[in-house]
C-alpha cells in the first residue's frame, strides 16, 4: 500500500522536533511493515506544504498521484485543509465557505478515480479564539465554520471523517501548541497522530 498525505505545515511537521504526526504515522506503519516480516508492506509519503489551502491541494494532487502511480503500490489517501482556507488578510479571506466546500467535493471527485481508500482528517482548534500570524489572522470561530462545511460534505459523499478537535479539547488546549498558538507542539501532533493512526489501520484492512 502507498499512502499520500495531502496538507499543509500541520502535515508537513510544523513544529514538531520528531517530525510531526504524518511522520509518527510512518514510523508506526514501518514498525508494522517489519512485524509483518514484510508480507505487508506500507509506504508513506508526506504531500504536505506549508500554506496550502484546499484550492492549491486542489490544483496540485492529480500531478502528484500521478508521479507515483504503481501496479505494486495501491493508493490510499488522507487529505487536511481548511485551516489555511479561512485565514483573512486585509478583511479578505482566502477561500470563501462556499467554494471551500465545492473543493472538497472535487477533490474527493479526483480521489475516487484512483481508490476507494481514503479519508479527511478533522482541523485541530487554535490555541486562542484569534491568532495572528505573518500579516494574516486565523479565527477560532471560523475554523469551527469551515469544519462544518467539511462534515456536511463527507457525510453526503459517505467519506471517513477523522476529527481532532474534540481529543484537544479533552485534554486542554494548554500545552499542545507551539509558541505561535497554530500550529501544534510534539504533544500536540502526538495526540494527532493518536487520532488518525488507528482510522489508517483500519483502511489498510480494506480490501
Amino acid at each position: 500500500m502507498r499512502i499520500l498525505v495531502f496538507g499543509s505545515s500541520i502535515e508537513y511537521g510544523a513544529w514538531d522536533s520528531r517530525g510531526g504526526w504524518v511522520d509518527r504515522l510512518k514510523q508506526h506503519l514501518h514498525a508494522r511493515s517489519i512485524a509483518s516480516g514484510f508480507k505487508e508492506k506500507v509506504q508513506l509519503l508526506n504531500l504536505g506544504i506549508g500554506g496550502d489551502t484546499s484550492t492549491k491541494i486542489l490544483a496540485r494532487m492529480e500531478h502528484e498521484i500521478e508521479a507515483r502511480v504503481s501496479d505494486r503500490w495501491p493508493f490510499t489517501f488522507v487529505f487536511s485543509a481548511g485551516t489555511n482556507d479561512q485565514r483573512c488578510q486585509g478583511g479578505i479571506l482566502e477561500t470563501k465557505l462556499d467554494q471551500y466546500g465545492e473543493n472538497v467535493q472535487n477533490i474527493i471527485k479526483i480521489a475516487r478515480r484512483y481508490t476507494s481508500r481514503f479519508l479527511f482528517k478533522g482541523l485541530p482548534p487554535l490555541a486562542t479564539e484569534v491568532v495572528s500570524l505573518n500579516g494574516s489572522e486565523f479565527s477560532d470561530q471560523r475554523i469551527r465554520a469551515y469544519e462544518d462545511q467539511l462534515r456536511a460534505v463527507l457525510l453526503a459523499e459517505k467519506v471517513i471523517f477523522v476529527p481532532i478537535r474534540a481529543a484537544f479539547e479533552a485534554k486542554g488546549l494548554s500545552g499542545l501548541f507551539s509558541a505561535d498558538g497554530l500550529h501544534p507542539n510534539d504533544a500536540g501532533h502526538e495526540l494527532i497522530a493518536e487520532c488518525v493512526r488507528p482510522e489508517v489501520d483500519k483502511l489498510l484492512k480494506v480490501i
